[in-house]
């Protein structure tokens, strides 16, 4: 459930969400505050899983995944939870989205491929309760960063 956070919070969360890897101590520099103040507020902050993880921003197509694909796949009614967690598993898999409109739901994944990319579109189309897909392919990335705050 959504609960405002303090302004001292939404700093904290600005400050790692431009680089997680930074310390305590840093940190509590930054914010001018005592760090057992700030350790136990991440901790309060990761306990309400409002921090979920901390992570580091990956260049794909410097591990050879150069093929990004979005997928809309339409499903039977009583098939769609299970299959957003089929496709959740995946490892080629970044997201999956439960959404309105003509499809269920939207699925963002990475190839190092054609071939696979083709591979798991069968794969999935041969999935019970898989109506239809329809996938388009990234030519290039605009903007990617999902560990942008959107609190500015």
């Amino acid at each position: 459930m959504y609960k405002a956070l303090d302004p001292i919070d939404l700093s904290l969360v600005r400050v790692l969400a431009r680089n997680s890897r930074i310390s305590v101590r840093k940190l509590a520099s930054i914010l001018k505050m005592p760090h057992t103040t700030v350790y136990s507020r991440l901790r309060r902050l990761e306990e309400a899983n409002v921090i979920k993880g901390y992570t580091i921003n990956i260049d794909y197509r410097m591990l050879g995944f150069t093929v990004t694909a979005v997928i809309h796949v339409s499903a039977q009614g009583s098939y769609i939870e299970e299959l957003e967690k089929i496709l959740a598993s995946r490892h080629e898999t970044i997201a999956v989205y439960d959404v309105t409109g003509e499809y269920d739901m939207i699925v963002v994944a990475r190839f190092r491929s054609i071939d696979e990319l083709d591979k798991f579109i069968k794969w999935v189309n041969k999935l019970e309760g898989v109506e239809k897909t329809i996938t388009s392919i990234a030519f290039r990335v605009v903007k990617e960063d999902l560990a942008s705050p959107l609190i500015v």
